[in-house]
């Protein structure tokens, strides 16, 4: 996410605050990277969860803009930055990690209850 998106952001977000409500407090953690690390730094992110309404327990992550491309990269997150703007196409990518930490699920904005799903098989004893 990044805080000067007006389309695809928000829409994601409020997804994701659905998803958490329907988890309830079983645990799950949430973390938001910024798209966005050249203006949306760690001391901007404050603000960002307010205008985002970000669900009660999850974490916005920021950086130096080196490290979070770098960890964008490393995900796979797609992405392009327009230089005269600064805004950041993208699209809305949600990935569910499973209890070792590997990436699970990757989903194109999925409705909430994909979310719910992915996280409950990821829970599942083995």
């Amino acid at each position: 996410v990044f805080a000067h998106c007006q389309t695809v952001c928000p829409i994601l977000v409020r997804t994701l605050k659905k998803a958490r409500v329907s988890l309830g407090q079983d645990g799950t953690r949430m973390a938001l990277v910024t798209l966005d690390p050249w203006r949306d730094t760690p001391a901007a992110l404050p603000g960002l969860a307010t205008t985002f309404e970000v669900p009660d327990g999850a974490r916005l992550l920021s950086g130096a803009p080196d490290d979070v491309c770098r960890l964008l990269d490393t995900l796979g997150v797609a992405r392009t930055r327009d230089l005269q703007s600064g805004d950041v196409s993208h699209a809305p990518i949600v990935m569910v990690l499973d209890r070792a930490g590997r990436i699970a699920y990757t989903f194109n904005n999925p409705p909430a209850e994909w979310i719910v799903e992915a996280v409950r098989r990821c829970r599942r004893p083995v």
